[in-house]
């Protein structure tokens, strides 16, 4: 086995491809310096501070407010989350939503059923009239307190439904404001054009079941809290009133024994002392708002969160992260500045670039041209013998023909370890040497769930075994596609093409849950590592070589398709190679 895997080994390395791939890995490391421009960090203390970065630090922190501001947004914070909490908790004793909406328009349907009996029967209608538009109004102002903020949804309407309800009550108001433009001799008229528009748009309709409103009232459904999940987090909010009053007396203590301070040091610890008073507050009401979610979101949304009104292109995994990262700061009491975010192709992992960065960027344009060469390498590896005639020869040696593929596939993955290996080991040295490899701790959320706080060389070597695990599934279809067709252009020509598909699957299709059980976009596992929602969607290189992570999708689920897809696509080339007809 060693033999035919030294041969094959041998064998690729005279090719002339494998020279045409360096010079590529090459050029790609030189273009990645103009390549890679990443959008640079907010600064946290100018974000959260929000006082003057020299001396004035300390001359305006009561003089010129800043102190007021800083409780005053403090306390915003914290009393949006007890408002939260308490609508929560008092949860049961809030009208059914969903019940509510279809109660309030039954009543308008009635109240229009009502209207055109008395309109036929030439009685008077004006009580009638006012009553329906009443009910309508009724029905308005209840949708829209249902959905007055998003922190307060306790319905979920999907938003082409709330795009059409919309529509259907600004046609209603329509017709109300045109009915009141006539002048009151032409009562009959204004009668027939409401009973008309009415029946002719379909919106009022006797039939719950044909009606278009009653249809799109189908489409909510009830926001479901768990009451001692929402209980434990009020708990956050007590917690955070306790440290911001002890936060504040050493900031008051800080600023009275350094007051009027020039001092570089001194400043910078006052306006650390000012952003962690106002990050307490803020991871607070994060805490809650983000925990609300994930506690009382029924499940039958949780795989199209987006699809709702109010969550427009969030994805329920981007919500976990952020809560359970949140959760470890405060608990912890470390903050967001304290530690880098883990590499992107979009921005910096901590607030200037480091050498890290520039590597994993380079790193991952690297590893796009070697899949590509395993890929054509790969699905000519037993097509491309069989058509050039070298197989049959390889076939007579003393050697069976599982042994003979097997030397084959494995010289194919170490060839793609190698070239990764090498790449990697050329970025970090440039990228070490040009922006040195300095760098904070990087917080991650591992499958969004397990926050994990790991030095920057660890996420490096982890972005790279994945890179690895991405180049053998290729390599394994290659071959698998390789086995089963005779045709080497075929075989290629197929390989090729399933690669740029799945690229582009990856990078666009992430919203669509069932997309996510195909085994193309089961592969890259990197983004479970905390990237997946960093990289920029407006970067359309960044979202086709980082793609996020799909609807419904967790880290172990990809890792079984992955496992179980391997595993079939290196099995079924044993059968069909050992079968074959090699004449």
């Amino acid at each position: 086995m060693f033999r035919l895997f030294k041969a094959e080994l041998k064998k690729i390395f005279m090719k002339p491809s494998i020279f045409v791939v360096t010079g590529l890995i090459i050029t790609m490391l030189a273009l990645s310096f103009f390549v890679f421009k990443p959008e640079e960090k907010t600064e946290y203390l100018d974000t959260y501070a929000q006082a003057p970065s020299g001396s004035q630090t300390f001359d305006n922190w009561y003089a010129k407010g800043f102190g007021q501001m800083a409780q005053d947004e403090a306390a915003n914070y914290l009393n949006t989350a007890e408002d939260l909490i308490t609508f929560y908790k008092d949860f049961d004793s809030q009208t059914d939503g969903v019940n509510k909406l279809k109660s309030l328009w039954q009543a308008v349907q009635e109240s229009y059923d009502n209207f055109v009996s008395i309109y036929n029967s030439s009685k008077s209608n004006d009580s009638e009239r006012e009553t329906l538009k009443s009910k309508i109004n009724a029905f308005k102002s209840a949708y829209d307190t249902m959905l007055e903020k998003p922190s307060k949804v306790y319905i979920l309407v999907k938003s082409t439904s709330d795009d059409n309800i919309t529509k259907y009550l600004y046609e209603l108001n329509d017709i109300y404001t045109r009915l009141g433009a006539i002048s009151s001799t032409t009562k009959g008229a204004k009668d027939a054009y409401v009973i008309n528009n009415f029946r002719d748009s379909g919106i009022l309709s006797t039939s719950t079941k044909t009606g278009l409103m009653s249809n799109e009232l189908n489409n909510i459904i009830q926001f479901e809290p768990n009451k001692n999940n929402i209980a434990t987090l009020g708990t956050y909010i007590t917690t955070a009133q306790t440290r911001l009053d002890e936060q504040k007396n050493a900031i008051d203590a800080y600023y009275g024994d350094n007051a009027g301070s020039g001092k570089s040091q001194q400043i910078l610890r006052l306006r650390m002392y000012i952003a962690d008073y106002k990050l307490t507050a803020k991871y607070a009401f994060d805490i809650v708002s983000n925990g609300s979610l994930i506690y009382g979101i029924p499940k039958s949304a949780e795989n199209n969160l987006n699809s709702y009104k109010n969550f427009e292109g969030k994805n329920l995994y981007q919500v976990k992260i952020s809560f359970n990262q949140t959760k470890y700061m405060f608990d912890n009491e470390v903050y967001e500045y304290q530690f880098a975010t883990p590499f992107s192709l979009s921005q910096p992992s901590n607030n200037s670039l480091n050498g890290f960065d520039y590597s994993y960027f380079a790193l991952r344009l690297c590893s796009l041209f070697i899949t590509v060469y395993l890929v054509v390498l790969a699905a000519g590896t037993i097509a491309g013998e069989q058509n050039a005639g070298t197989l049959k020869l390889l076939a007579i040696r003393p050697f069976s023909r599982s042994k003979l593929l097997t030397g084959k596939s494995l010289a194919i993955f170490a060839i793609g370890g190698i070239l990764l290996a090498v790449s990697s080991l050329a970025s970090l040295v440039i990228g070490g040497v040009t922006y040195g490899l300095s760098s904070a701790n990087i917080m991650t959320v591992f499958n969004g769930t397990s926050v994990m706080v790991i030095s920057p060389f660890m996420l490096y070597l982890i972005a790279f075994l994945t890179m690895f695990i991405e180049i053998v599934f290729y390599a394994s279809l290659s071959i698998f596609i390789s086995t089963a067709f005779k045709s080497n252009v075929g075989a290629v020509s197929i390989s090729t093409l399933a690669f740029f598909v799945s690229l582009i699957i990856n990078g666009l299709l992430t919203n669509v849950p069932a997309i996510g059980f195909l085994p193309f976009t089961n592969i890259s596992f990197f983004k479970y590592f905390g990237s997946a929602f960093i990289t920029s969607t407006s970067d359309f290189i960044a979202m086709i070589l980082s793609p996020g992570v799909f609807v419904g999708a967790t880290f172990w689920s990809s890792l079984i398709i992955y496992l179980i897809t391997v595993a079939v696509l290196i099995y079924i080339p044993y059968l069909i190679f050992k079968n074959r007809d090699l004449k």
